[in-house]
């Protein structure tokens, strides 16, 4: 009789555990959006693809229009207590990717949270993006890239 009531206890807790983990890595991306929309309300999203840990949104950012951003989360680092993921950004004047790194302890603090940005490529139109940049009381100069010891300016 002992052994059917822990076998019993065993099966539930295990069912338990297995039903919060399906709900946790299902979660819908629009759920999680709308939780970021509400904290940061200059920030708007216009759908979502995909699932938290590998997916894809089309967001609006001031005067960021239609800006598409793509990120896949790497899982082996959320054993040694981070949260690493590659994040790829596309808009009309700018492309980009970078390795984006979050310490779990920091998304518990009441401070800032840390965010480390790794190996980040960017290539912009200045042409494009002089309208972002603050008024300049003289004209900027045309600006052309040139290549110089392997850097590109």
């Amino acid at each position: 009789m002992l052994q059917k009531n822990i076998l019993k206890l065993m099966f539930s807790t295990l069912f338990t555990f297995s039903l919060m983990l399906g709900l946790v890595i299902f979660l819908p991306l629009s759920i999680i959006t709308k939780s970021i929309q509400n904290l940061n309300p200059g920030l708007s999203f216009q759908s979502t693809n995909g699932n938290w840990w590998n997916g894809s949104v089309w967001l609006s950012y001031r005067e960021f229009k239609q800006v598409n951003m793509q990120w896949e989360l790497d899982l082996q680092h959320l054993w040694s207590g981070q949260i690493q993921s590659r994040v790829n950004i596309e808009h009309s004047s700018l492309k980009g990717s970078t390795l984006v790194t979050v310490p779990l302890h920091n998304l518990y603090s009441k401070n800032s949270v840390e965010l480390y940005l790794d190996g980040g490529q960017f290539t912009a139109s200045i042409a494009q993006i002089i309208h972002y940049l603050p008024s300049t009381p003289y004209p900027l100069p045309p600006i052309t890239s040139h290549y110089w010891a392997g850097y590109t300016f």
